[in-house]
């Protein structure tokens, strides 16, 4: 019961700002054109590698040591709070350096141009408030967690609407309320949380943490290849309208961002509490089945109404966006269901091959895609779909080495079952 009340509290956030971009879409759909939105989606794709290598990843570090008794909570707290907002504002500045001009769309010449601008200014903000919302959860803390995250919520939503609708700002006006709601959450949680840490740097439990971190870069490189690269490909080779439509696809899949994001905040916190309990196994076991099915009836529904949730959501120009939502159901389960079988090379600390898994998955994704673009844009969700896979099998394997258990294909095999025969009951009914 502790894991699911602090699942909804940390997770209705997220799933509230999920909604919230998913509801409004009619107005920004009425407002902003497919290209638009494939310049929006482009921009977000810079921003998350570059996220990637900002802060190295140092939050999570804090997440494995923050029970680790032989460090002191403050001097570990402390060290990854000055390290992030050195590497955060450094590594912004470079990569805006560098990327001056992008090889894909130069936005320096661009009518987005103070939108990319605005991006840069975004990075250490959500590096920041990534590191503080970890310190909110393991300090349980979770209804200050839940106000100041809804609060963000709704400061990044309503000055977003004004700036767009009423300034007539575009895309700017997004990026401009992300940014301002950024900052607000910083000032928030460093509020209630200045006492836990102070200006100090430990030099050697940023060398532990950074041994933890930094293998798992790669895995992260992986995600971005396999959630971001495919917009950018069909920006590249093919226009901003398809992006866009890609795009909203992704936006209305976002629902099944809102369950990970709200699983992973409560999810490794609760499996370390049991890292050396019979119960462990068994507890894992127990989710996982309970998450396929879950997402098998989530997904089945999903398919089913596709086309009445792009409709509700957008307008009849972006009706192609739910062939790619059927697709993407799979993968994003997927994503989803590879928290479990990471377990093992978490627990152990082994986490380089969880970047071997990644990177092999997204590197077929890459082949899958570029040998295969002269079959059109659908290479992207379905090659997708293929790096989740064998991200999944691979990931499985090592636990299995780590661990000594497998989690099993047979229930697996329930998940893609359901959503083909929704795809065809759909085919069959309307």
């Amino acid at each position: 019961m502790d894991f699911i009340k602090k699942f909804l509290i940390y997770g209705f956030s997220p799933f509230l700002g999920k909604i919230l971009s998913i509801f409004l879409m009619p107005i920004y759909t009425s407002i902003l054109s497919k290209e638009d939105f494939g310049a929006m989606a482009i921009i977000f794709s810079i921003k998350s590698v570059i996220d990637m290598f900002s802060n190295l990843n140092i939050h999570s570090g804090v997440a494995r040591y923050y029970y680790n008794n032989t460090y002191n909570i403050k001097y570990l707290l402390s060290t990854s709070f000055l390290s992030i907002v050195v590497l955060s504002v450094f590594i912004s500045f470079l990569m805006y350096m560098l990327l001056g001009k992008f090889v894909l769309l130069d936005f320096t010449k661009h009518e987005y141009y103070i939108s990319y601008i605005l991006m840069f200014f975004t990075i250490p903000s959500g590096s920041l408030n990534s590191f503080f919302s970890i310190i909110s959860r393991f300090k349980n803390i979770p209804y200050l967690y839940f106000l100041g995250s809804i609060i963000n919520v709704l400061i990044h939503v309503g000055i977003s609407l004004i700036l767009i609708i009423y300034f007539k700002l575009g895309i700017v006006g997004f990026f401009g309320g992300l940014f301002i709601s950024d900052l607000f959450l910083i000032l928030y949680f460093y509020v209630i949380n200045k006492n836990s840490f102070s200006f100090i740097i430990d030099f050697n439990i940023l060398k532990t943490i950074l041994k933890f971190s930094i293998p798992t870069i790669p895995a992260i490189f992986g995600e971005w290849i396999d959630s971001s690269l495919g917009q950018i490909f069909i920006g590249k080779y093919f226009n901003l309208g398809d992006a866009g439509l890609y795009s909203v696809a992704l936006r209305i899949a976002s629902f099944f961002m809102f369950f990970n994001l709200a699983f992973n905040n409560v999810w490794l916190p609760y499996v370390y509490k049991y890292t050396n309990s019979h119960l462990l196994i068994p507890i894992l076991l127990k989710f996982y089945k309970r998450t396929i099915l879950l997402l098998s009836i989530v997904s089945f529904l999903l398919i089913l109404f596709s086309d009445y949730i792009v409709l509700l959501l957008s307008n009849s120009s972006y009706l192609g966006a739910s062939n790619f939502f059927t697709i993407l159901c799979y993968p994003m389960s997927l994503n989803i269901l590879s928290n479990f079988v990471r377990v093992g090379p978490q627990i152990t600390q082994n986490t380089k091959v969880i970047s071997y898994s990644s990177l092999i998955g997204s590197f077929v994704n890459l082949i899958f895609i570029f040998a295969f673009k002269e079959f059109g844009i659908y290479v992207v969700p379905i090659g997708l779909a293929f790096s989740k896979t064998i991200n999944f099998i691979l990931s499985n394997y090592f636990n299995f080495k780590e661990l000594n258990f497998y989690f099993s294909y047979l229930y697996l095999l329930f998940l893609p079952i359901s959503m083909i025969f929704s795809y065809f009951l759909k085919l069959l009914i309307f």
